[in-house]
């Protein structure tokens, strides 16, 4: 940035080394911690907000113990299911602007997030990645079903409000925050390799239970790749909703999320269906390293070039 000091005495000239300092610096290690900081604090007001629209104490244990008469509990879950939407609708929404008002801070460069369905909405594209979504869900169970935190689905009620928070909500605004904003953010500093990883990370960090953690981090990377491939959210957002409504299926009609896959099938057929599970996984990895390799490549070219 030139320096533009004037002989009038203009101090623009002192401020602006200060801000090219600054500018691009976004984000630094401390950054991580300071939007955790800020995630903990959304998630306060996803509760309070919750709270204000009805998700009380005796609703939730109502629709926990599932013991009460089917009026009774119909209308617990919906109530749940209002609360919870609500709550998510307005906390997460905070966190976005939060995240976005602090990066700005920060110095943070523009980001380059687009929306368009042209790519986006690739039916090959979006059907390999929901198949590998499931395939890894299945050569992760093993390892998911040691670890603490196994999720209790029951505070997002059912109904209607219930799909909304998780088939609308939570892709579009976590989709904008992780691949938009954190993916963006590190490839402007780091390169596409890095914010493949980070974003991910931070999207499974996010969930707070180790469980959790490790499929969910797993699932950023697919829907990193999405976004990476198609060049537009509209792919991550659409694998993302419909994960969640195979969820939330799962949870309407199966046994239990604590139920494993192995329990459900006799062990002939189960090991079949790990093994189809870990060949795609297999497939899956080898494409996406070498696109996001190839991705590397450009970056590298493109700024030898310059």
């Amino acid at each position: 940035m030139e320096n533009n000091i004037s002989s009038g005495g203009d101090t623009r000239g002192r401020i602006e080394p200060a801000a090219a300092a600054l500018r691009g610096s976004f984000p630094a290690w401390y950054d991580y911690v300071v939007l955790l900081v800020l995630f903990g604090f959304a998630q306060m007001i996803v509760a309070l907000v919750a709270s204000a629209c009805g998700m009380t104490p005796e609703a939730l244990a109502t629709v926990n113990a599932g013991t009460a008469d089917p009026d009774t509990l119909l209308s617990a879950q919906q109530t749940v299911a209002r609360a919870t939407a609500a709550g998510y609708l307005v906390g997460m929404s905070v966190m976005v602007a939060m995240t976005l008002a602090y990066r700005r801070l920060r110095g943070g460069r523009r980001l380059g997030v687009r929306f368009s369905s042209a790519g986006g909405l690739n039916p090959l594209l979006l059907l390999g990645c929901i198949a590998t979504v499931v395939a890894w869900q299945v050569v992760l169970e093993p390892l998911v079903a040691l670890l603490p935190g196994m999720p209790d689905y029951n505070f997002l009620g059912r109904g209607g409000w219930a799909l909304m928070c998780t088939v609308v909500f939570a892709p579009v605004i976590e989709e904008y925050l992780f691949r938009g904003v954190v993916l963006e953010s590190v490839r402007a500093k780091r390169g596409v390799v890095a914010a493949w990883c980070l974003s991910s990370v931070c999207f499974g960090v996010a969930h707070a239970m180790p469980a959790q953690i490790v499929a969910t981090t797993v699932i950023g990377f697919v829907l990193g790749y999405a976004y990476l491939r198609s060049g537009s959210l509209m792919a991550g957002i659409a694998v993302h909703a419909m994960n969640n409504a195979l969820a939330m299926l799962t949870l309407m009609l199966g046994p239990g999320v604590d139920v494993m896959l192995s329990d459900l099938l006799p062990q002939e057929v189960y090991r079949t269906v790990y093994a189809v599970s870990v060949a795609v996984v297999a497939l899956w990895l080898w494409r996406a390293c070498r696109y996001v390799a190839g991705m590397r490549r450009a970056e590298k070219s493109a700024a030898c070039g310059q």
